[in-house]
């Protein structure tokens, strides 16, 4: 014999009822009434095991095997918070924050150019003292050894200080390209190796940064800039 699912429920429902939920005689319809209103906070699914009846009125508010819920006069109580599936479209709303998402991303980027501006001034600030020290320690060594700058070469200079300024362009690209191996810390080393190695795309999250080839050309640039302001210096003095 096969038993539904819904009878089934009704057997063990009744087995619980038995115990919980048997109408007892009330003695006035306030009583009654009491009754209702305890197992419509307790349990307003449960189905009663007999007729619940107002004895003074005759009247039946819930008929047997029924359960308050299934009433006409039964009100369903306000949910306490969200339901499960406001909860689940809020968190789908949240999820898909694009507004959020762009604002996120403008942070990141705003953070990014901030940290590449701060590395940037502190390397070219090494930049443009390293040219001055390789310039003043080349024209020492020039000016003791005219032969550096004199001689049988194909390329003469009229003056030491010719000479570090025409051998200066040749070392900051030399040194230029060594860059990653000329840093100072590891901060820096890690700034640069994480810069593009060609022109990012417009929607790419590394654009507005500069390319390592870039960085190089200005780090050049800077470090000529120190060779200059060296020779400069030494021919006022």
């Amino acid at each position: 014999m096969k038993i539904s699912e819904r009878y089934l429920r009704k057997i063990i429902r009744g087995c619980i009822l038995s115990e919980g939920y048997s109408v007892p005689e009330f003695p006035n319809s306030a009583s009654m009434e009491d009754w209702v209103d305890e197992l419509v906070d307790s349990d307003p699914e449960a189905e009663v095991d007999y007729d619940v009846m107002d004895p003074e009125t005759g009247e039946v508010l819930i008929p047997a095997g029924e359960s308050a819920s299934e009433q006409q006069w039964y009100v369903a109580p306000e949910p306490e918070g969200p339901t499960p599936e406001e909860l689940a479209a809020a968190e789908e709303e949240a999820e898909w924050d694009w507004d959020a998402y762009e604002r996120e991303k403008e942070e990141k980027l705003e953070a990014q150019y901030a940290l590449d501006e701060k590395m940037q001034e502190k390397i070219m600030s090494q930049a443009t003292a390293g040219g001055e020290d390789w310039a003043a320690d080349t024209l020492y060594q020039a000016r003791a050894n005219p032969d550096m700058w004199k001689g049988d070469s194909y390329q003469q200079w009229e003056t030491p200080e010719d000479y570090v300024l025409g051998f200066g362009q040749d070392a900051a690209g030399d040194i230029a390209q060594s860059l990653e191996y000329s840093l100072d810390s590891n901060e820096e080393f890690d700034w640069y190796k994480s810069l593009p190695t060609r022109e990012p795309d417009y929607y790419s999250p590394q654009r507005g940064r500069p390319t390592k080839s870039i960085l190089k050309d200005i780090y050049a640039d800077y470090f000529y800039d120190g060779v200059t302001k060296a020779v400069k210096q030494a021919k006022a003095a």
